[in-house]
């Protein structure tokens, strides 16, 4: 699982690292990572120590995105936060393009009638649930790891969200 970006006070990683410690706890797979390129608080550290899954979180930092390209590529899920505040609606960073075009699927974390839950699900990009619900998590994590999902885009889906044609767009 692969997550590159920010964490913010309304966008942080504490309602996934629960689902992610339900899903180790029910699956007992160790042998998951959760790699993080960006931003990372002690905070997170802490509460990964806590959940009792440090081993499996791995923070590495900013990296370029020529750098971050392949490990986007190689993950076998991408990471999205969308949160819940309802400013946040419409809010789709580009950051989801870039998961778009590698072609792997994507996890939405948030609430899942905003515009980028909306984008995921509906091109069978991945799946979206709600961050205040760790067992969901882990349940579409575990579909998600056994390839048990939508993740069926069509070629189309990323011709029509390439960077060459947002950019004619």
């Amino acid at each position: 699982i692969t997550f590159a970006g920010s964490f913010y006070e309304s966008l942080s990683a504490y309602e996934f690292l629960d689902g992610l410690a339900a899903y180790v706890d029910r699956n007992g797979d160790r042998a998951i990572r959760f790699d993080v390129y960006g931003d990372w608080s002690e905070s997170y550290d802490d509460y990964c120590e806590q959940l009792g899954i440090s081993d499996i979180v791995l923070h590495h930092g900013w990296i370029g995105h020529n750098d971050l390209v392949p490990k986007l590529m190689g993950s076998d899920v991408l990471l999205h936060i969308a949160g819940s505040d309802p400013n946040l609606d419409f809010h789709i960073g580009t950051k989801v393009y870039d998961y778009i075009g590698a072609k792997r699927p994507i996890l939405v974390i948030g609430d899942p009638t905003f515009e980028a839950a909306n984008l995921v699900a509906d091109n069978g990009l991945g799946t979206a649930v709600p961050g205040d619900d760790p067992t969901a998590i882990a349940d579409a994590l575990g579909r998600l790891i056994a390839r048990e999902t939508d993740f069926d885009p069509t070629a189309n889906v990323y011709r029509q969200f390439s960077r060459e044609n947002r950019i004619e767009q």
